[in-house]
Parts: structure tokens; C-alpha cells; sequence
């Protein structure tokens, strides 16, 4: 029997098998990071346990046990040339907007 070989400090290991836990595992994916001497990608794997009841019944057994939970996410960035002389463009534009207005109402509004 596992239980018997058991010490004190391994007891929530005990009942985790008996009352159940759910693990979340995090994949979470960068192409911009701060790790050194990686050029690529980088997957940073995030683990949370949550002790809770996890019972699944049969009508010929009742079992405990652990549930995993895989999700994914991340981020890539990436520069663009032309995305950047947009935004410039635009911005210029938009500056221009007030003096526009102005003389449009002292032209036509102040008649």
C-alpha cells in the first residue's frame, strides 16, 4: 500500500489523491523577451494547483483524481516600416486640423 509509505510531510500529497486537485498549465508564448541567448521564440510554462473535490461516479466505482487544464497564449511583436510612416503621416495630418477649423470659422462663421 502507498499510504503506508508515507511520511508527515508527504500528507497532502495523500490528499490530493483522495480529494482531488485541478492543475492549470499555462503555455505562454514570446517572441520578445529578455532572455539571453535565445534569438527565437520562448514558451514560459505557468503551473497553478487548486485543491478541490474532483469525485466522478459510476454506478460500479466512485474515482478521484487529478484534472488537467491545458490553455495557450501569447504574444508576437513585430516592427513594420510602413506602419510606422502611417502613423507619422496621420499624425501630421491631424496636427494640421486646428488651423484648418480656425480659418474656417473666421473666414465664413464671423461673416
Amino acid at each position: 500500500n502507498l499510504d503506508d509509505e508515507v511520511t508527515d510531510d508527504d500528507f497532502i500529497v495523500r490528499r490530493f489523491r483522495t480529494k482531488g486537485l485541478v492543475l492549470q498549465l499555462t503555455l505562454k508564448y514570446e517572441n520578445k523577451h529578455d532572455v539571453r541567448d535565445v534569438g527565437g521564440v520562448v514558451c514560459y510554462l505557468i503551473i497553478e494547483s487548486i485543491a478541490q473535490w474532483s469525485a466522478v461516479s459510476t454506478h460500479l466505482m466512485q474515482s478521484f483524481g487529478v484534472s488537467v487544464f491545458v490553455s495557450v497564449t501569447g504574444s508576437y511583436k513585430r516592427a513594420s516600416v510602413r506602419q510606422f510612416f502611417s502613423s507619422i503621416v496621420e499624425l501630421y495630418v491631424f496636427a494640421q486640423l486646428p488651423t484648418y477649423l480656425t480659418q474656417f470659422i473666421a473666414l465664413y462663421g464671423l461673416g
